[in-house]
């Protein structure tokens, strides 16, 4: 096994709400995996009754109908958009696509743990900048660009600190950096 996955630490994520109410006893809402503490909304629920009666068939696994749709909506080439099985497939996929030993990818200290083991994992160099009062520094992370820079990972609102930047600030930054870096720059907005 290379040496750069044995140093990897591995995301551990927390105990079941369930596990966390007994052992404190107490009652809790969990808002940190991004869930809807109240349920699947009623059309959901009718979605899923509609279309199990095809549930022995495989889902259109290109996702062209919706790629259609975003597409359309949001202007852009077909070609332009990719889906995935929740946003940690495609984090982790801009890494293993962009990645080769000795190219950087870019996040920030204090953010979702799976940027870095993502970066370590295709064989990038992490590159961390420090966080400012708990959110994403976006001039550091303009300064720490290199010629090596491959994917920057940047989150808003930040998990775990929920600090968020806005929409002014990141089209500066993005304008700033869109001169002279040929990055990927990977938005995060799951949260």
């Amino acid at each position: 096994m290379p040496e750069f996955i044995r140093e990897i630490d591995p995301y551990r994520p927390g105990k079941p709400i369930e596990e966390v109410e007994r052992e404190l006893n107490v009652r809790a809402v969990k808002l940190a995996s991004n869930e809807n503490p109240l349920g699947p909304s009623p059309m959901a629920v009718e979605a899923v009754r509609k279309y199990v009666v095809d549930s022995n068939r495989y889902p259109d696994g290109g996702g062209h109908y919706l790629r259609e749709k975003l597409a359309r909506r949001h202007n852009v080439p077909m070609e332009n958009v990719f889906l995935g099985e929740g946003s940690s497939e495609l984090i982790d996929l801009a890494a293993r696509i962009l990645l080769k030993p000795g190219e950087e990818g870019l996040t920030s200290e204090g953010t979702f743990p799976l940027y870095r083991i993502s970066i370590r994992a295709a064989g990038g160099t992490l590159v961390k900048v420090p966080l400012r009062d708990y959110a994403f520094d976006l001039d550091a992370i303009a300064r720490a660009i290199t010629p090596r820079t491959r994917v920057i990972y940047i989150s808003n609102p930040n998990n775990p600190t929920g600090t968020m930047f806005s929409l002014k600030e990141f089209g500066a930054f993005f304008r700033r950096i869109s001169e002279t870096c040929e990055a990927l720059v990977v938005l995060d907005e799951a949260y």
